[in-house]
Parts: C-alpha cells; sequence; structure tokens
C-alpha cells in the first residue's frame, strides 16, 4: 500500500469504522508525539507530510528493531474480532485476516526506503525518489508494523526519536469520551 497526502496510516479492528477514526481531531500534542491513540484505533505520522510511502505489516513474537529505523513508536492494541483494517489518508486501505484475538504491542519504524529495495519494488510512480537537479532529495518511506502478542498491555513509548518529534513527558492515549461524536 503507497499513499502521500498526509503522510499517515491509520489502523483499526473492524468494528471500529474507517469513516469514524478521528483523523481530523489532531492536535500539536499528537504532533509532537508521532500518533493519535484511542481505543481499537491508531494513526501514526509519517516522517514528512511529503513523503510517500510502503507499509508492511508483520507479526512476530519479540521485537527486533532495524538498526536503520529513523522513528519507532510502540503502542498497545487488542484486536478482538480476528482481523486489522489498515486505511491510507486517500481513502485506500486493507483488511487483515488471520490474526489471533488478543493483547499486542504494536510496533511502528519509520525509514527511507532504498534504491535495492525499490528495485525490486512493484513499479508504483507513488515510490519513485523526489530528484531535483539530478539529486535525490527524498526517498519514499517503509512504515514496518509490527505486532507481538503480550499478556498485559503496556504503556506507549517513543524506542526512537528523530527531529520530527517533540514528545509530551507522558505520551497522550485518548479515551473514546475525548470524541464523543465517534
Amino acid at each position: 500500500m503507497s499513499s502521500s497526502l498526509s503522510g499517515k496510516i491509520t489502523l483499526s479492528v473492524p468494528h471500529f469504522p474507517g469513516h469514524r477514526a478521528p483523523s481530523d481531531r489532531w492536535e500539536d500534542v499528537h504532533y509532537n508525539q508521532g500518533f493519535l491513540w484511542v481505543p481499537g484505533c491508531i494513526i501514526f505520522d509519517g516522517l514528512t507530510l511529503s513523503r510517500t510511502y510502503w507499509v508492511e505489516v508483520r507479526c512476530a513474537e519479540r521485537f527486533d528493531p532495524a538498526p536503520e529505523s529513523l522513528r519507532i513508536i510502540s503502542v498497545p492494541f487488542t484486536i478482538d474480532d480476528f482481523a486489522v483494517q489498515v486505511m491510507d489518508d486517500l481513502g485506500g486501505g486493507v483488511t487483515i485476516h488471520g490474526f489471533t484475538n488478543g493483547n499486542y504491542q504494536l510496533v511502528y519504524e519509520g525509514r527511507e526506503l532504498t534504491d535495492q529495495e525499490l528495485a525490486v519494488m512493484p513499479q508504483n510512480e507513488l515510490l519513485e525518489p523526489f530528484i531535483v537537479d539530478d539529486i535525490v532529495r527524498e526517498y519514499p518511506e517503509l512504515m514496518r508494523l509490527t505486532f507481538i502478542p503480550v499478556e498485559e498491555l503496556s504503556d506507549a513509548q517513543i524506542l526512537k526519536s528523530d527531529e520530527g518529534l517533540s514528545p509530551p513527558a507522558e505520551l497522550v492515549l485518548n479515551r473514546l469520551d475525548d470524541f464523543p461524536e465517534l
């Protein structure tokens, strides 16, 4: 999946309809921490607004960060319908089935794709590097989303920060009550 409007990616459980995701409710604190979380829905902010991205979703027993990741954020996530919806900000998306119901540590990793990775990906004009005067100025982003099964939900954490983040001392996890229209 690739997209390029605002650089955000939304994950939700199927009974949390996409049209109700609080994508228009971002406040400064959400931009500063790189995500907006409510039970059943998480929206991650990409590394830049203008960058297109490739999304990779995987499950793992433990987290092994890629050393080249520029941003790593971990949030709690509960799956109760054997599936997860992944939506871009242009209205496209997929539902991934086959998950085990339960609690997960969901880890977002953001970094630039390499020339070698782009060479083996399906042809897509959204995944072309941004070039000015024959110099690559910006590569598309890889958003890797890893689901790690856990017994107990953990707190949200910023495991690696880039210059685009300036998180508060305590990360904000919203309640559904914070958005009564949902």
